[in-house]
């Protein structure tokens, strides 16, 4: 009935090795676990008692802060002028920034809007009725627009244009 005890494999190591790491993280998780399970209702009861003292305790902050601040109020009227001004003076340099803003964006809007109707009025004026056409108002639009802004002009599309305007 007595077993001989096993013998160890050769070289002195065992037939299975544990990942190295592994008894660490399940003695970990097992504190933990064993923590909550200890004094978990402790835990909850602490916090759902520290939020309804937390809770009467902020209004009481907010209270005693308002009465030092009417304290303050009533010892120096003026200082409650000064921040209204102060107040005032805020609200009326960002509303200053605001309609800076809007109307440069508005300036934009209606510089984009003209050239839109430039362009559009470019295409009516350039209608062909061959295939030219397109290749015509493809290269002449932004052609007639670097004109008004005095840029270069390419000299294929100024030969275009010109036998455009010829069989017109």
């Amino acid at each position: 009935m007595d077993e001989p005890p096993a013998e160890p494999p050769v070289g002195g190591e065992e037939v299975n090795p544990a990942p190295p790491g592994v008894p660490l993280i399940t003695q970990t998780f097992g504190n933990i676990s064993g923590f909550f399970a200890a004094y978990g209702w402790y835990i909850v009861a602490g916090f759902v008692i520290f939020s309804f003292v937390w809770k009467n305790l902020e209004e009481k902050i907010a209270r005693f802060q308002r009465s030092i601040e009417d304290g303050r109020i009533k010892k120096d009227p003026d200082t409650v002028n000064r921040m209204e001004e102060e107040r005032f003076n805020r609200l009326e340099r960002l509303q200053k920034e605001f309609d800076e803003k809007a109307i440069i964006r508005k300036a934009r809007e209606d510089e984009i809007a003209a050239e839109k109707a430039e362009r559009e009025k470019l295409r009516q004026t350039l209608k062909l009725p061959d295939m030219r056409r397109r290749k015509l108002q493809r290269l002449a639009i932004p052609l007639l627009l670097e004109r008004k802004r005095a840029l270069p002009v390419p000299s294929n599309v100024e030969a275009l244009l010109n036998e455009a305007n010829t069989t017109r």
